[in-house]
């Protein structure tokens, strides 16, 4: 049961009462991932975790109905990704990539904004520029992006740039209410 907590939910300890713990002992796993799925800790924000860098890249692609694969010079998508510590089929070891707070850290921010930039210019926007330049647009991006709410300081971010779809998208996928699932 804390292996699965830790690999899929949370790198976090979690407490998981006597039900949970034990949700693997007769050794079926839908009784494990429904005791973990109905655990009153997956509620708790104390057990968000970072995207990775991949998992950030694909979740991009979708929100924005882009197809990795036809992306102009899709090379630069291997040197974004080793910039930012996840080459895929790639690990640094056996044991896999580093989890959750390793991905936040200054270096891969950088390769992150500079990969976003890549990654909207190919993005079509017509959505959210058919949008009155408002906080229908902040709106939007939240559903679109799966964010429950801006915090007031993302949203304060938002409102400086409400007229250049481009630029809310990149304060979106770089903002930290997407770049940690929570």
């Amino acid at each position: 049961t804390r292996r699965v907590w830790f690999r899929f939910i949370s790198s976090t300890d979690s407490i998981i009462d006597q039900g949970t713990g034990s949700a693997f002992a007769s050794g079926n796993i839908l009784q494990l991932i429904r005791a973990v799925a109905t655990s009153p800790a997956m509620s708790n924000s104390l057990h968000a975790q970072s995207k990775s860098p991949v998992e950030w890249f694909i979740s991009v692609c979708r929100a924005l109905g882009l197809t990795p694969s036809l992306l102009h010079n899709n090379t630069n998508i291997i040197n974004y990704l080793n910039a930012m510590g996840q080459v895929p089929f790639d690990p640094p070891n056996v044991g896999g990539w580093p989890t959750d707070e390793a991905w936040l850290n200054i270096s891969s921010m950088q390769a992150r904004l500079a990969f976003s930039k890549y990654i909207v210019a190919q993005a079509n926007l017509r959505s959210i520029n058919a949008l009155p330049a408002t906080d229908a647009r902040i709106s939007y991006l939240a559903d679109l992006f799966g964010v429950a709410a801006w915090s007031g300081r993302t949203k304060s971010v938002f409102r400086t740039s409400l007229a250049d779809p481009a630029e809310l998208v990149l304060i979106a996928i770089n903002a930290p209410e997407y770049v940690v699932n929570a």
